[in-house]
């Protein structure tokens, strides 16, 4: 939606302003840099690790000797504004919304170190191996298994730090440019995936986590094709085209997803018209997602407002569910005084979405 690409346009016009900076000081930059902060601030928390992708780009800048900006007044003009913003957006969350995060409720839900590496680690698969699409069904629970497993995960946890220390150790002593540059870009991506490492990372087949990766992809394609032109040389443009061909193949079907999607969902509404005339309707079950997509998860009655004019206070919509196809339906009801349960087909991710909400197991 609109706040997303707002959020997008803000942050990295910020950023942008920043490495302008950097390069030729001036009052105006660090006014239009702050400002753009607390923009991109106000409009989500992802800006929160932005002074540290400042910091390293400054860092690369620094190494180099292409800035006159001092640590003192990178702190002075720049972290120390930035975390006043932060604190305001504390304060103006707990007064407005009665918690810290204006999306989660508090620090305990956000700070959970065996969940952020196992997340961690599917997001370098998914951008770097295409996992959310390949065809790997018949190990989606092995690789459940590996993604809980403490040993798995802090081993591969070590090897990519191990990975990361050696080629910078390696930069110090060669001092390549190009170098510093895959470093400064890859630890950005690493930072920029910090903020989404709590959220949902049912990756494999599922559509909706994608937007969690956007900022992020902008620092993995940098990287990418730096990358490919410094190690490919001549084969880096016919790798590129490759990849884009290829990325573009597979947004297809994702474009095709949503499309179908988008078609059951205005069947499903338009098969409430029998109920327009009951003064009460109870609406058990839609699909909160449907076939890995985001459909009915917060919006149902709004839908069949805007379809037939019916007021919303007539329409109860009590849960959603994850529905992989048009069959999937509830495997029981039962009603006791004013308590309705249901139960649905089992599935390994989470199933059940209350009043339209985040999904609960």
């Amino acid at each position: 939606n609109f706040r997303w690409l707002f959020h997008a346009i803000v942050t990295l016009s910020g950023i942008y302003f920043f490495i302008l900076y950097l390069s030729s000081p001036s009052l105006k930059k660090i006014i239009a840099v702050q400002v753009l902060f607390f923009l991109g601030l106000f409009s989500h928390e992802f800006t929160f690790i932005f002074p540290g992708i400042f910091f390293i780009l400054f860092f690369l800048f620094k190494v180099k000797n292409k800035t006159s900006l001092s640590f003192r007044n990178l702190f002075t003009w720049f972290f120390i504004p930035q975390g006043i913003f932060i604190g305001l957006y504390f304060c103006v969350s707990k007064i407005t919304c009665e918690h810290w995060f204006w999306h989660d409720g508090n620090f305990s839900s956000v700070i959970q170190t065996a969940s952020l590496a196992t997340t961690f680690l599917k997001y370098l698969a998914k951008f770097f191996l295409f996992y959310r699409y390949l065809p790997l069904y018949s190990l989606d629970g092995w690789l459940r298994e590996i993604s809980t497993n403490v040993f798995w995960i802090c081993g591969f946890m070590i090897v990519i730090a191990a990975g990361v220390i050696f080629f910078a150790l390696r930069l110090k002593k060669t001092g390549s440019s190009i170098g510093y540059l895959w470093l400064a870009i890859a630890l950005c991506f690493f930072i920029s995936l910090l903020p989404v490492l709590p959220l949902d990372s049912s990756f494999l087949h599922y559509i909706y986590p994608d937007r969690y990766g956007y900022l992020p992809s902008v620092f993995f394609y940098i990287f990418l094709v730096s990358a490919s032109f410094s190690l490919l040389k001549k084969f880096s443009v016919p790798f590129l085209c490759a990849y884009s061909f290829l990325c573009w193949i597979l947004l297809s079907q994702t474009i095709f997803s949503w499309n179908s999607t988008n078609d059951y969902c205005n069947r499903l509404v338009k098969n409430y018209k029998p109920f327009l005339n009951y003064e009460k309707v109870f609406i058990l079950d839609v699909p909160a997602y449907y076939n890995g997509i985001a459909a009915f998860r917060s919006a149902v009655e709004e839908r069949i407002f805007f379809e037939f004019g019916l007021p919303l206070e007539k329409i109860c919509f009590i849960a959603g569910s994850y529905h992989d196809s048009a069959s999937d339906s509830l495997l029981l009801v039962h009603l006791s005084d004013n308590v309705i349960e249901f139960k649905g087909n089992l599935r390994k991710t989470p199933y059940f979405s209350t009043i339209g909400g985040w999904a609960k197991s």
